[in-house]
C-alpha cells in the first residue's frame, strides 16, 4: 500500500475515532471546557511521551520545537479560546459555516509554502465536502435545539454545549449552569451589530490560527514522528493549563474565606467531582479522542496534502450518522443523509486522480 493511501486511510480513520470517543463520553463530563481541555491535554501528553521515550532515536531540535510549540498556541491554546467566543456570540450554525473555510485556507498555504497543487477536480471535491458537512452539521445543530427546548433543558446550556453538540459530544457541563442559555438570549434582544462583527472576528480568526497552527507543525514537523509531534503540543498545552490551574487554586486559597471555599460549587478551573463510572467513561473517550486520532492525523499530515486533511478531519458529523443510530437509536434525518452522500462524493474525487502534487 502507498504512503498516499495510507496516509488517506489515517486520515479517515482519525475522525472517527473523535466520533467514537464522544459518544464513549457522552453526558458523563460534569465539568468545565477548560478543566475538559486540561485533563486530556495532560492525558495525551503522558501517553505520547511513555511511546516517546521508549524509543532512543528520538531527536528534538531546538528549533522544530519551538515551532511545534507556537502551532500549539495558535490551534490548542488561543485557536480553542476564540473558536468557543466565535460559538457563544454567533452560534453554531454560522460559526461552523465559516469553519469550512479551513480546506480552502490550506490549500492556498499548502500550494504557497509547501508547493502542494490541487486540480480541479480536487477544488469540487473540497466544495461538495464542505457543503455535505455543513449540512449534516447544520440539522445535529437544529435537532439538538429542538431538543432541548422540548425537554427544558435549553435554560441550562453551557457556552460550549453548541460546540460540543456540533462534533456530537454532548457533554452536559453541570458546573457552569446559567438561568438562560446564550442562543436564547440571542434570541430574546436584538445583537448589536458590533457584538456581530465581533463574533465573525472570532470565527475567522480561529480559520486563521487552526489553518496556521498545522501548517507549522506539516513545515517544522519534518523527521519527527507522530508521537514526538504530539508529545510537544499536548504537553505544552497541557503544562500551560496546569499552571493557570494552579494559579487560581492558590490566588483562591489566599482570598478566599474558609466558608465560601467549603460552599461554592467547583470553579471553571478545577476538575469536576465525578464518580469512578464517569471517570472511567471520560477517560477511554479521551484516549480515542486525545490520543488516537492526533497520532493518526498527523501520521497522515506528512503522507497527503494539507487541505485534504483539514477536509477529512471535518467528518466528525458523518460518522456521528451511524454511530449514534447504532449504538442511541437516534436516526438520520433526510438532509443529514443528503449532506452524507455529497461529503462522500467530495470525498472520492479528492482521494482520486483529482489530487495532484
Amino acid at each position: 500500500m502507498s504512503s498516499f493511501a495510507l496516509g488517506l486511510l489515517a486520515a479517515l480513520m482519525a475522525p472517527f475515532l473523535m466520533a467514537v470517543g464522544f459518544i464513549v463520553w457522552d453526558n458523563h463530563w460534569l465539568g468545565s471546557p477548560f478543566a475538559l481541555n486540561l485533563c486530556k491535554c495532560n492525558l495525551a501528553a503522558v501517553g505520547f511521551a511513555i511511546v516517546v521515550f521508549t524509543n532512543e532515536d528520538s531527536d528534538f531540535s531546538f528549533t522544530n520545537v519551538g515551532f511545534l510549540i507556537l502551532s500549539s498556541i495558535l490551534g490548542l491554546l488561543v485557536g480553542d479560546w476564540v473558536w468557543l467566543e466565535g460559538m457563544r456570540v454567533l452560534g453554531a450554525r454560522k460559526v461552523i459555516v465559516m469553519d469550512t473555510l479551513k480546506p480552502f485556507l490550506a490549500a492556498l498555504l499548502g500550494r504557497v509554502f509547501l508547493h502542494e497543487h490541487l486540480s480541479i477536480l480536487a477544488y469540487l471535491g473540497l466544495v461538495l465536502t464542505a457543503i455535505g458537512v455543513v449540512m449534516v452539521g447544520l440539522d445535529m445543530e437544529s435537532e439538538s435545539t429542538t431538543s432541548s427546548k422540548d425537554t427544558e433543558l435549553d435554560a441550562t446550556e453551557d457556552p460550549a454545549e453548541s460546540d460540543n453538540l456540533v462534533r456530537g459530544e454532548r457533554a452536559h457541563d453541570k458546573s457552569l449552569q446559567h438561568s438562560t442559555s446564550y442562543s436564547e438570549m440571542r434570541k430574546k434582544r436584538k445583537q448589536p451589530l458590533r457584538e456581530t462583527y465581533y463574533g465573525i472576528f472570532m470565527a475567522v480568526l480561529n480559520v486563521l490560527l487552526h489553518t496556521f497552527g498545522a501548517l507549522l507543525t506539516k513545515y517544522f514537523g519534518v523527521g519527527m514522528t507522530t508521537w514526538e509531534i504530539n508529545l510537544i503540543r499536548f504537553g505544552f498545552s497541557g503544562v500551560v493549563m496546569t499552571i493557570i490551574s494552579v494559579s487560581f487554586h492558590f490566588r483562591a486559597f489566599l482570598f478566599s474565606s474558609q466558608e465560601v471555599r467549603l460552599s461554592i460549587d467547583r470553579p471553571w478551573y478545577a476538575l469536576p467531582r465525578m464518580n469512578l463510572s464517569q471517570w472511567l467513561h471520560v477517560l477511554t473517550g479521551m484516549v480515542f479522542v486525545s490520543f488516537l486520532a492526533p497520532a493518526l492525523s498527523n501520521y497522515a499530515m506528512f503522507q497527503i496534502a494539507l487541505a485534504l486533511l483539514l477536509t477529512l478531519e471535518s467528518l466528525g458529523p458523518l460518522y456521528s450518522l451511524p454511530l449514534v443510530f447504532l449504538l442511541q437509536g437516534e436516526r438520520p434525518s433526510a438532509r443529514s443523509g443528503a449532506g452524507a452522500v455529497l461529503a462522500v462524493l467530495g470525498i472520492v474525487l479528492l482521494s482520486s486522480r483529482g489530487m495532484a502534487f
